[in-house]
């Protein structure tokens, strides 16, 4: 079974050339055990990892995630998890079963929600020559510094899973997480072609969803219009999601003249 994701809404991203410290100017957090440096990253795919913020223990941590969101009881490798988990519908969130314990909590456990950073989003729209990628980023970016960024809503989840090269050993823990998505605004329906997209919050939101109760944190995904948010053609060098023409370097969100 082939995953697809190639345009999917939000299937591509960028977090520019970041560190945890770097993060540290806007939030007040501990990175986890044993998560690595963050590297410079331009084409954030699904199935690879990326920072997450979440709540852990009642304090705000940092962690390296797996974009694609594993179930709980998943034990084999997440490799072999076909469905496509990385986005989460804010719609109908509480009736899906691989999204509702997240979103919601359950007896035993506070709701599972973290804030995903990033400095823009791919979007595709059809050009004369094929697909052509827009760059979307904050109202005001600037590509030179990376500010200011972006946030993302999303849910994460704790499994214990196989090492695809030792199936048989012992389970390590991943954590795993998917954006969330809600209907475009106006604005940004021009770029994608099934009105959906990635929900961003205000810092003075993250409170709210990160530990707000259900109700609360779907009234703070309002998609986000042209007054928020900017956009620019870039190279199809973008294009390609894996691969030997896979490409992740900064010139990904260079602007180029509009055709």
């Amino acid at each position: 079974m082939k995953t697809r994701y190639r345009w999917q809404m939000c299937g591509r991203y960028a977090t520019g050339a970041v560190s945890w410290e770097d993060y540290r100017r806007l939030l007040t957090f501990k990175v986890d055990n044993g998560a690595p440096a963050l590297k410079p990253r331009y084409n954030i795919t699904p199935h690879q990892t990326a920072p997450i913020f979440r709540f852990e223990n009642g304090d705000l941590s940092g962690s390296l995630a797996y974009w694609n969101l594993v179930p709980r009881g998943w034990s084999k490798s997440p490799g072999e998890f076909r469905y496509s988990t990385f986005n989460a519908r804010i719609d109908d969130i509480e009736g899906k079963r691989a999204f509702a314990p997240s979103f919601l909590g359950t007896r035993d456990d506070a709701p599972r929600r973290c804030i995903v950073p990033a400095i823009g989003l791919y979007e595709w729209t059809q050009g004369a020559q094929g697909r052509d990628p827009w760059f979307i980023s904050a109202a005001g970016f600037d590509p030179q510094s990376e500010e200011p960024p972006l946030w993302f809503a999303g849910i994460w989840e704790r499994s214990h899973v196989a090492q695809r090269d030792n199936p048989s050993g012992p389970r390590t823990e991943l954590i795993s997480f998917a954006i969330i998505t809600a209907g475009a605004s106006e604005w940004f329906s021009k770029y994608h072609d099934k009105k959906r997209q990635a929900v961003t919050l205000a810092p003075e939101d993250f409170d709210g969803w990160l530990a707000g109760d259900a109700a609360a944190a779907k009234r703070l995904c309002q998609p986000w219009g042209g007054n928020r948010l900017q956009a620019w053609p870039v190279a199809r060098d973008v294009n390609a999601a894996r691969g030997a023409r896979y490409r992740d370097n900064s010139g990904l969100i260079a602007p180029i003249p509009a055709e």
